[in-house]
């Protein structure tokens, strides 16, 4: 069964001819970006981004980091979902790991 084509807050991107969904969710410490295969109700890959924080809870503090989280980065946190074993066509549990900056990525 395959996934409705629009789905709140989720975007699409295509990679290597594979579509993807991808949600960014910010956070008052850390912010999380949920990766889905094609079909829904198969692994996902939860990808955390420690210290990317919500800019909007925390700019009257100073320290609002902005990080825009492009269709590259996306693209990186695919491959790094694949290292680290996920296995989008297939029903499991979550794959979950920190994302790793690179310099070609971001």
């Amino acid at each position: 069964m395959s996934y409705p084509t629009k789905a709140k807050g989720f975007r699409s991107i295509t990679v290597e001819g594979v579509r993807y969904r991808w949600c960014f969710r910010s956070g008052k410490d850390d912010s999380t970006v949920t990766l889905q295969g094609s079909e829904s109700g198969y692994q996902q890959a939860v990808v955390m981004m420690r210290g990317v924080r919500d800019p909007w809870l925390t700019f009257s503090d100073g320290r609002a980091k902005v990080f825009v989280v492009s269709s590259r980065i996306v693209r990186g946190m695919i491959q790094q979902a694949f290292a680290h074993g996920s296995q989008p066509a297939r029903r499991a549990a979550p794959v979950k790991f920190d994302f790793e900056t690179h310099e070609n990525v971001v």
